[in-house]
């Protein structure tokens, strides 16, 4: 299976999206799995192809650099999985309307859905209308790796919860 992860954040940039998507082209690098992302001097991820579209460009030009970007990768994989953010749901949106692909959201930025309004509000339905399923990703305390601090006590089982909900996560996104 080919797989085409889109996302605004990616290490070294902070953020849920960043180390969410990262942990997941990890974890699917065992299928045919590409990142096109936004960022400058991304940080790798073995066995997964990096397309990373320059954030220090004017906002139309890396707008439309990303879209272009999309379409071509778009040609060859048979899923697409979008991070949520104005700047990758227009491009996913514009690319969605010409190529027939199994598009999928992951509303993986609290911040982001909280915010929704105007004109992002628009493209985000029409893009839903798109897309086959729309998922909602949980507290990031169940998906993130957990830290281990001095003076902190760690909830015992949270490491077999987390493999838990990573297992049905990569079920759900590859059964679409």
């Amino acid at each position: 299976m080919r797989i085409l992860i889109l996302t605004p954040l990616f290490p070294p940039d902070n953020g849920d999206p960043a180390a969410y998507v990262k942990e997941l082209a990890a974890r699917m690098s065992g299928h045919e799995t590409q990142l096109l992302i936004y960022g400058h001097l991304p940080e790798s991820v073995p066995g997964v192809a990096i397309t990373a579209i320059d954030k220090r460009q004017w906002l139309l030009k890396r707008l439309l650099s990303y879209t272009i970007a999309l379409w071509g990768a778009t040609k060859d994989v048979d899923i697409v999985i979008i991070n949520n953010a104005p700047s990758t749901e227009l491009p996913a949106l514009i690319v969605s309307l010409l190529q027939r692909r199994t598009w999928i959201i992951c509303e993986s930025d609290t911040r982001v859905v909280a915010s929704r309004s105007g004109v992002y509000k628009i493209i985000h339905r029409l893009l839903q209308g798109r897309c086959r399923k729309t998922i909602q990703l949980p507290d990031e305390s169940l998906y993130k790796k957990p830290e281990v601090l001095p003076f902190i006590i760690l909830e015992p089982d949270i490491t077999t919860k987390r493999e838990v909900w990573w297992e049905h996560h990569l079920k759900e996104l590859t059964t679409i």
